[in-house]
């Protein structure tokens, strides 16, 4: 079934002046590693990046730019492209909008209802709210990031809808004094989403971390689709009546499953994988 192969992966990006190294390397090499590892896996990719920088005063709102899904290979290059560096005026704090590209992925991404869905964050600076008042540059917005939003309200919602983060860290940053914050922020936020964090210390070594992040999407799908076939028949060894459309959409799992290749714990996860995605009862 077509859902099987649906990979959607988003790039959560920190915009602001510190990050201009990353984004000369992302701008270089993303679109070439990405499209290296899909000619190899049979996956339906779709690539969304968003930016986000800091609030200059609270009631700005959001200050985040997002550029939506594609499965062109040019587009996300031109959308790479596209971004650009910068920190707003009274940007005079650490803390970064992280949460308004939280929500900004969840609510102007059109992500398909059963693919795999994935989103790289990246960042060099803690989310606001999040206990980021050390010296220099304490945290400006102490009770809540200006979106509205909490770090663990939008944890809970991309756990919600079955979206695993993979937060990258960029550190040691240009202020360290912050840096546990960011780390501690950012596990969370895997954690929760069924993620991995991921420190990286300059742009060569966050390209190395999305390549083996795409490598491991590509891998899940492959034995994704193995796992599904093995319900599947599963499903209709007990009951041969049943038409191949009926267990089309969700079969049931059986007891136990191997595939070639997977370990056991590999093989558990692609279940309940499925069963997130809506593909297994």
């Amino acid at each position: 079934m077509d859902e099987l192969s649906q990979v959607d992966l988003a790039f959560c990006v920190d915009l602001t002046n510190s990050r201009a190294p990353f984004l000369r390397a992302a701008q270089q090499h993303v679109v070439r590693i990405l499209e290296g590892l899909r000619a190899t896996a049979r996956a339906d990719l779709r690539v969304a990046i968003v930016g986000y920088r800091d609030h200059a005063h609270e009631q700005d709102g959001s200050p985040t730019e997002a550029h939506d899904f594609t499965d062109d290979a040019q587009a996300t290059r031109d959308a790479l492209f596209a971004l650009r560096i910068g920190s707003p005026p009274g940007n005079t704090d650490a803390a970064e909008a992280v949460v308004a590209g939280l929500v900004a992925c969840v609510q102007q991404l059109a992500w398909r209802p059963q693919s795999y869905r994935v989103l790289v964050l990246v960042g060099d600076g803690p989310p606001h709210a999040c206990g980021a008042d050390a010296q220099p540059w304490p945290d400006r917005f102490t009770e809540r990031d200006p979106s509205g939003s909490s770090l663990e309200e939008i944890a809970d919602e991309l756990a919600h809808r079955w979206t695993i983060v993979h937060a990258m860290g960029m550190v040691p940053s240009s202020i360290v004094q912050h840096d546990a914050v960011l780390e501690r922020t950012f596990r969370r936020l895997a954690e929760v989403t069924d993620g991995a964090w991921y420190p990286a210390r300059d742009a060569g070594a966050a390209m190395l971390v999305v390549e083996a992040v795409a490598r491991k999407v590509f891998s899940d799908v492959e034995i994704d689709r193995q796992v599904w076939v093995q319900l599947a028949q599963s499903y209709e060894a007990a009951d041969a009546e049943a038409p191949a459309a009926s267990f089309g959409a969700a079969p049931a799992a059986p007891a136990m499953m191997a595939v070639p290749g997977a370990a056991p714990a590999a093989v558990q996860a692609s279940v309940a994988r499925l069963h997130k995605r809506g593909l297994v009862k």
